[in-house]
Parts: structure tokens; sequence; C-alpha cells
């Protein structure tokens, strides 16, 4: 949650840069990996993301993990 409010970017906005040949394919796999996208995201920020993704958990460079979207925290903070 610290991290969703850490942020102001939406899901899918490009924050980092990300290169690599099939970023997509591995993401769909490395993915697949976890229960849910709280758990990579959690993975992901533990292992040097969003700065760092070494198991192209963020393709799109948005600082979110395997489709993790940080609204649903900012939203509960609001109310």
């Amino acid at each position: 949650m610290r991290y969703a409010l850490g942020t102001s970017n939406p899901k899918g906005v490009r924050v980092y840069s990300r290169t690599g040949i099939n970023l997509q394919a591995r993401n769909q796999r490395n993915c697949a990996e976890f229960a849910s996208p709280d758990e990579a995201q959690v993975a992901f920020l533990a292992t040097g993301g969003p700065e760092r993704d070494r198991k192209a958990l963020d393709p799109d460079g948005d600082g979110y993990a395997c489709g993790w979207d940080p609204a649903p925290y900012r939203l509960a903070v609001q109310n």
C-alpha cells in the first residue's frame, strides 16, 4: 500500500525505461508464477523494482507488476 500511495501515475503510463527481447512473452510466463498481482508486486519491489525488472514483470514500465493496480489503495485512503 505504501508504494501505491507514493506514486501518482496511473496503470499503463510509462515511467521507467524497459528494453529487452520478448518482454511480453517473458511477462506472461513469469507472472503466471504468482497467485495474484499483489503477490507479484511485492516480489517485484523486493527484487529491485521498479528501477530494475530482470523478470519482465513490468514490461510497460509503469512501475506496476503483472497488472497490479494502485488505484484501489489510493481510493481507500481518500474515503
